[in-house]
């Protein structure tokens, strides 16, 4: 039995990435037997070495050498990056450099077009600014947890506000200017609250559950149908007039 090169290099890399993130940061790195695309998972933890919750998934791109030009460009099968864009996760790819043993780590973002070469995409490495070092903490808790989508959890509660009072309103048989005026007025607030939500979870997709999303798409299903049926109660008044 052989053992290929390049399986000699994929296993020393993924085990070289598993060993610097527990070592750098006292953090869990578990790699997977059955790789479809994901090599590894790390799990974030708090200063008390608690677990938030919150996981990374790896991929892993090993080489002998990296020259030492300013960048590296990594070339992936399209069929990969989409996959990691798909994932309620943040992905990284991390490249190491087998003769050096340094890493550098660089985020799959959903919304980045990637340089396309034929039938794979090109991912970008700074050898100056992603190398994986302890600094990375912070950067690596932040991509698990941005700053801008801890505003989902308040917008929810605030859209879940606006609906219920919505809701308790049934539409009348007959709806004046006023009541039409009222209701749309309802109607644009939630419109505006969901596109703010939106927005965040094509950013952050990781950071909304099923529920959720279920939840979203029901409010929104719901209050089209609101101001439908106000529309349609106003024209019956206006034309039974």
């Amino acid at each position: 039995m052989e053992y290929p090169k390049k399986s000699v290099n994929g296993d020393a890399g993924e085990y070289l990435v598993a060993y610097t993130i527990t070592k750098l940061f006292g953090w869990p790195c578990r790699l997977f037997g059955v790789d479809i695309g994901v090599d590894a998972e790390l799990e974030i933890l708090d200063d008390e070495a608690r677990s938030t919750g919150d996981v990374i998934k790896i991929q892993v791109k090993a080489f002998d050498r990296i020259s030492s030009s300013e960048s590296k460009g990594i070339y992936v099968d399209d069929r990969h990056i989409n996959y990691w864009k798909r994932f309620c996760l943040p992905v990284i790819v991390c490249c190491v450099d087998l003769a050096t043993e340094k890493i550098y780590w660089k985020q799959i973002l959903a919304t980045e077009a990637y340089q396309s070469s034929g039938a794979s995409q090109k991912i970008s490495i700074d050898l100056a600014t992603d190398e994986l070092s302890s600094a990375s903490k912070d950067a690596l808790r932040s991509l698990a947890t941005p700053e801008e989508s801890k505003q989902i959890e308040p917008l929810f509660r605030q859209l879940r506000d606006l609906y219920k009072a919505l809701d308790d309103q049934s539409t009348p048989f007959c709806v004046d200017e006023e009541q039409l005026e009222s209701i749309e007025q309802e109607c644009d607030a939630i419109d505006a609250v969901v596109a703010k939500i939106e927005n965040l979870i094509s950013h952050f997709p990781w950071r909304v559950g099923a529920v959720d999303l279920r939840t979203l798409a029901v409010i929104k299903r719901n209050v089209q149908i609101t101001r439908n049926d106000a529309s349609h109660s106003f024209s019956v008044g206006i034309n039974g007039m």
